[in-house]
């Protein structure tokens, strides 16, 4: 069964796509500069549309060589105006999408899916056999991520900042953990692979949805929280003098000088209803 991937070009910033991105506008603004390590050495051109950097021939030749099917999403469809022109990876192509073009031209290898994301899925997995299943859209990779299918994530970072625009991690029930699978720097950008850590460290118990989450505190105690919702102190442990001063050990110093200050004030008074006739008791 064939790993499924979504791999991506990605701001610095976190962006697939600059602000405004639409059907006149693919990329948004700024958006270019996410593609154009794809058509920085002429040497090594594959494709009308794929001529990457010496380092990052590897990346490419697996994406012609391995890829087995693309699950799109409906926008990125439309934005790609159907890849009537031809996609530059020749796979079977699944759009997720609620309501099917009646009109228009696109790729005949694109077939529409209406039952959800995980039906695109199934039917991407008979379609490629063992290749890799390419996620193409932000959203798609998602709601896969949420259902625990996506299996590695591969984005190319490119040194620009859109500072807005289409997100590609966004919403999500982290924290999820991944593990390094590779790292290839390159002329204009660096390639970094990862496989996503579903069932390891303790993930599903992560406190979530708290504006303070449980701590364990030795001046508050085992899973309480410095203060309740209604701004009360919450749970204070018995014996909290003495935990105090043992955890702040200045505390006792200042302790002793106050009280020993209050001695000496008292000491200094004269005795009630005492008369002070002379200078010895200045």
């Amino acid at each position: 069964m064939g790993v499924v991937i979504v791999d991506l070009s990605v701001s610095l910033d976190g962006f697939i796509a600059g602000p405004d991105d639409g059907p006149e506008r693919p990329l948004g603004r700024g958006g270019d500069d996410l593609f154009a390590w794809m058509n920085a050495s002429e040497a090594n051109r594959v494709h009308a549309y794929l001529a990457p950097p010496d380092e990052s021939k590897v990346i490419v030749d697996e994406w012609m060589s391995a890829s087995g099917a693309i699950i799109s999403g409906r926008r990125t469809f439309d934005i790609a105006d159907g890849w009537k022109g031809g996609h530059p990876i020749d796979v079977p192509i699944f759009v997720v999408t609620h309501e099917p073009p009646i009109t228009g031209e696109w790729s005949a290898r694109v077939s529409f899916v209406t039952e959800g994301v995980e039906r695109a899925l199934e039917l991407a997995r008979e379609a490629a056999g063992d290749g890799v299943i390419g996620i193409s859209g932000a959203s798609v990779a998602q709601q896969l991520l949420r259902l625990r299918k996506l299996d590695e994530i591969q984005v190319s970072i490119t040194p620009v900042l859109l500072g807005g625009g289409v997100r590609l991690f966004d919403n999500g029930d982290g924290p999820i953990r991944l593990e390094q699978m590779r790292v290839v720097p390159s002329d204009g950008v660096t390639h970094l692979r990862y496989r996503v850590l579903y069932d390891r460290g303790p993930v599903e118990d992560a406190p979530r949805d708290l504006d303070r989450p449980a701590v364990s505190h030795p001046m508050y105690g085992a899973g309480s929280r410095r203060g309740a919702e209604d701004g009360s102190r919450a749970r204070d442990p018995p014996h909290r003098k003495r935990q105090q001063d043992q955890c702040v050990p200045h505390r006792r110093g200042r302790t002793r000088d106050a009280r020993r200050r209050r001695l000496v004030r008292a000491l200094s008074r004269p005795p009630t209803g005492a008369r002070i006739d002379g200078p010895e008791h200045g």
